[in-house]
């Protein structure tokens, strides 16, 4: 959940900025419409999401989809703090 708030903040700032495009088209039009109903339904989506794959959690493919899922949000998070640090150190320097 933290890492899906990272990633929706992170995403909303570096379109506002006009550093990135956001590549979904639905999310897309979503931060242009507003980024905080971007924010809160991205939020939603993860918690539907992460919620279908705890109530199979004893299913196969459940255990297999959550794994990619964590290392994805793990690496797309860590690309979004690096990037930060990256400015902050630009400007303090």
């Amino acid at each position: 959940m933290i890492m899906n708030l990272v990633d929706a903040i992170a995403t909303c700032v570096w379109v506002t900025l006009g550093i990135a495009v956001e590549q979904n088209p639905l999310m897309a039009h979503l931060i242009g419409f507003s980024p905080s109903v971007f924010i809160i339904i991205k939020t939603l989506l993860v918690i539907a999401c992460t919620y279908f794959l705890w109530v199979c959690r004893y299913v196969n493919y459940s255990r297999v989809l959550i794994i990619p899922a964590l290392v994805l949000y793990a690496y797309v998070c860590s690309i979004h703090v690096i990037e930060f640090l990256k400015i902050i150190i630009g400007k303090i320097l």
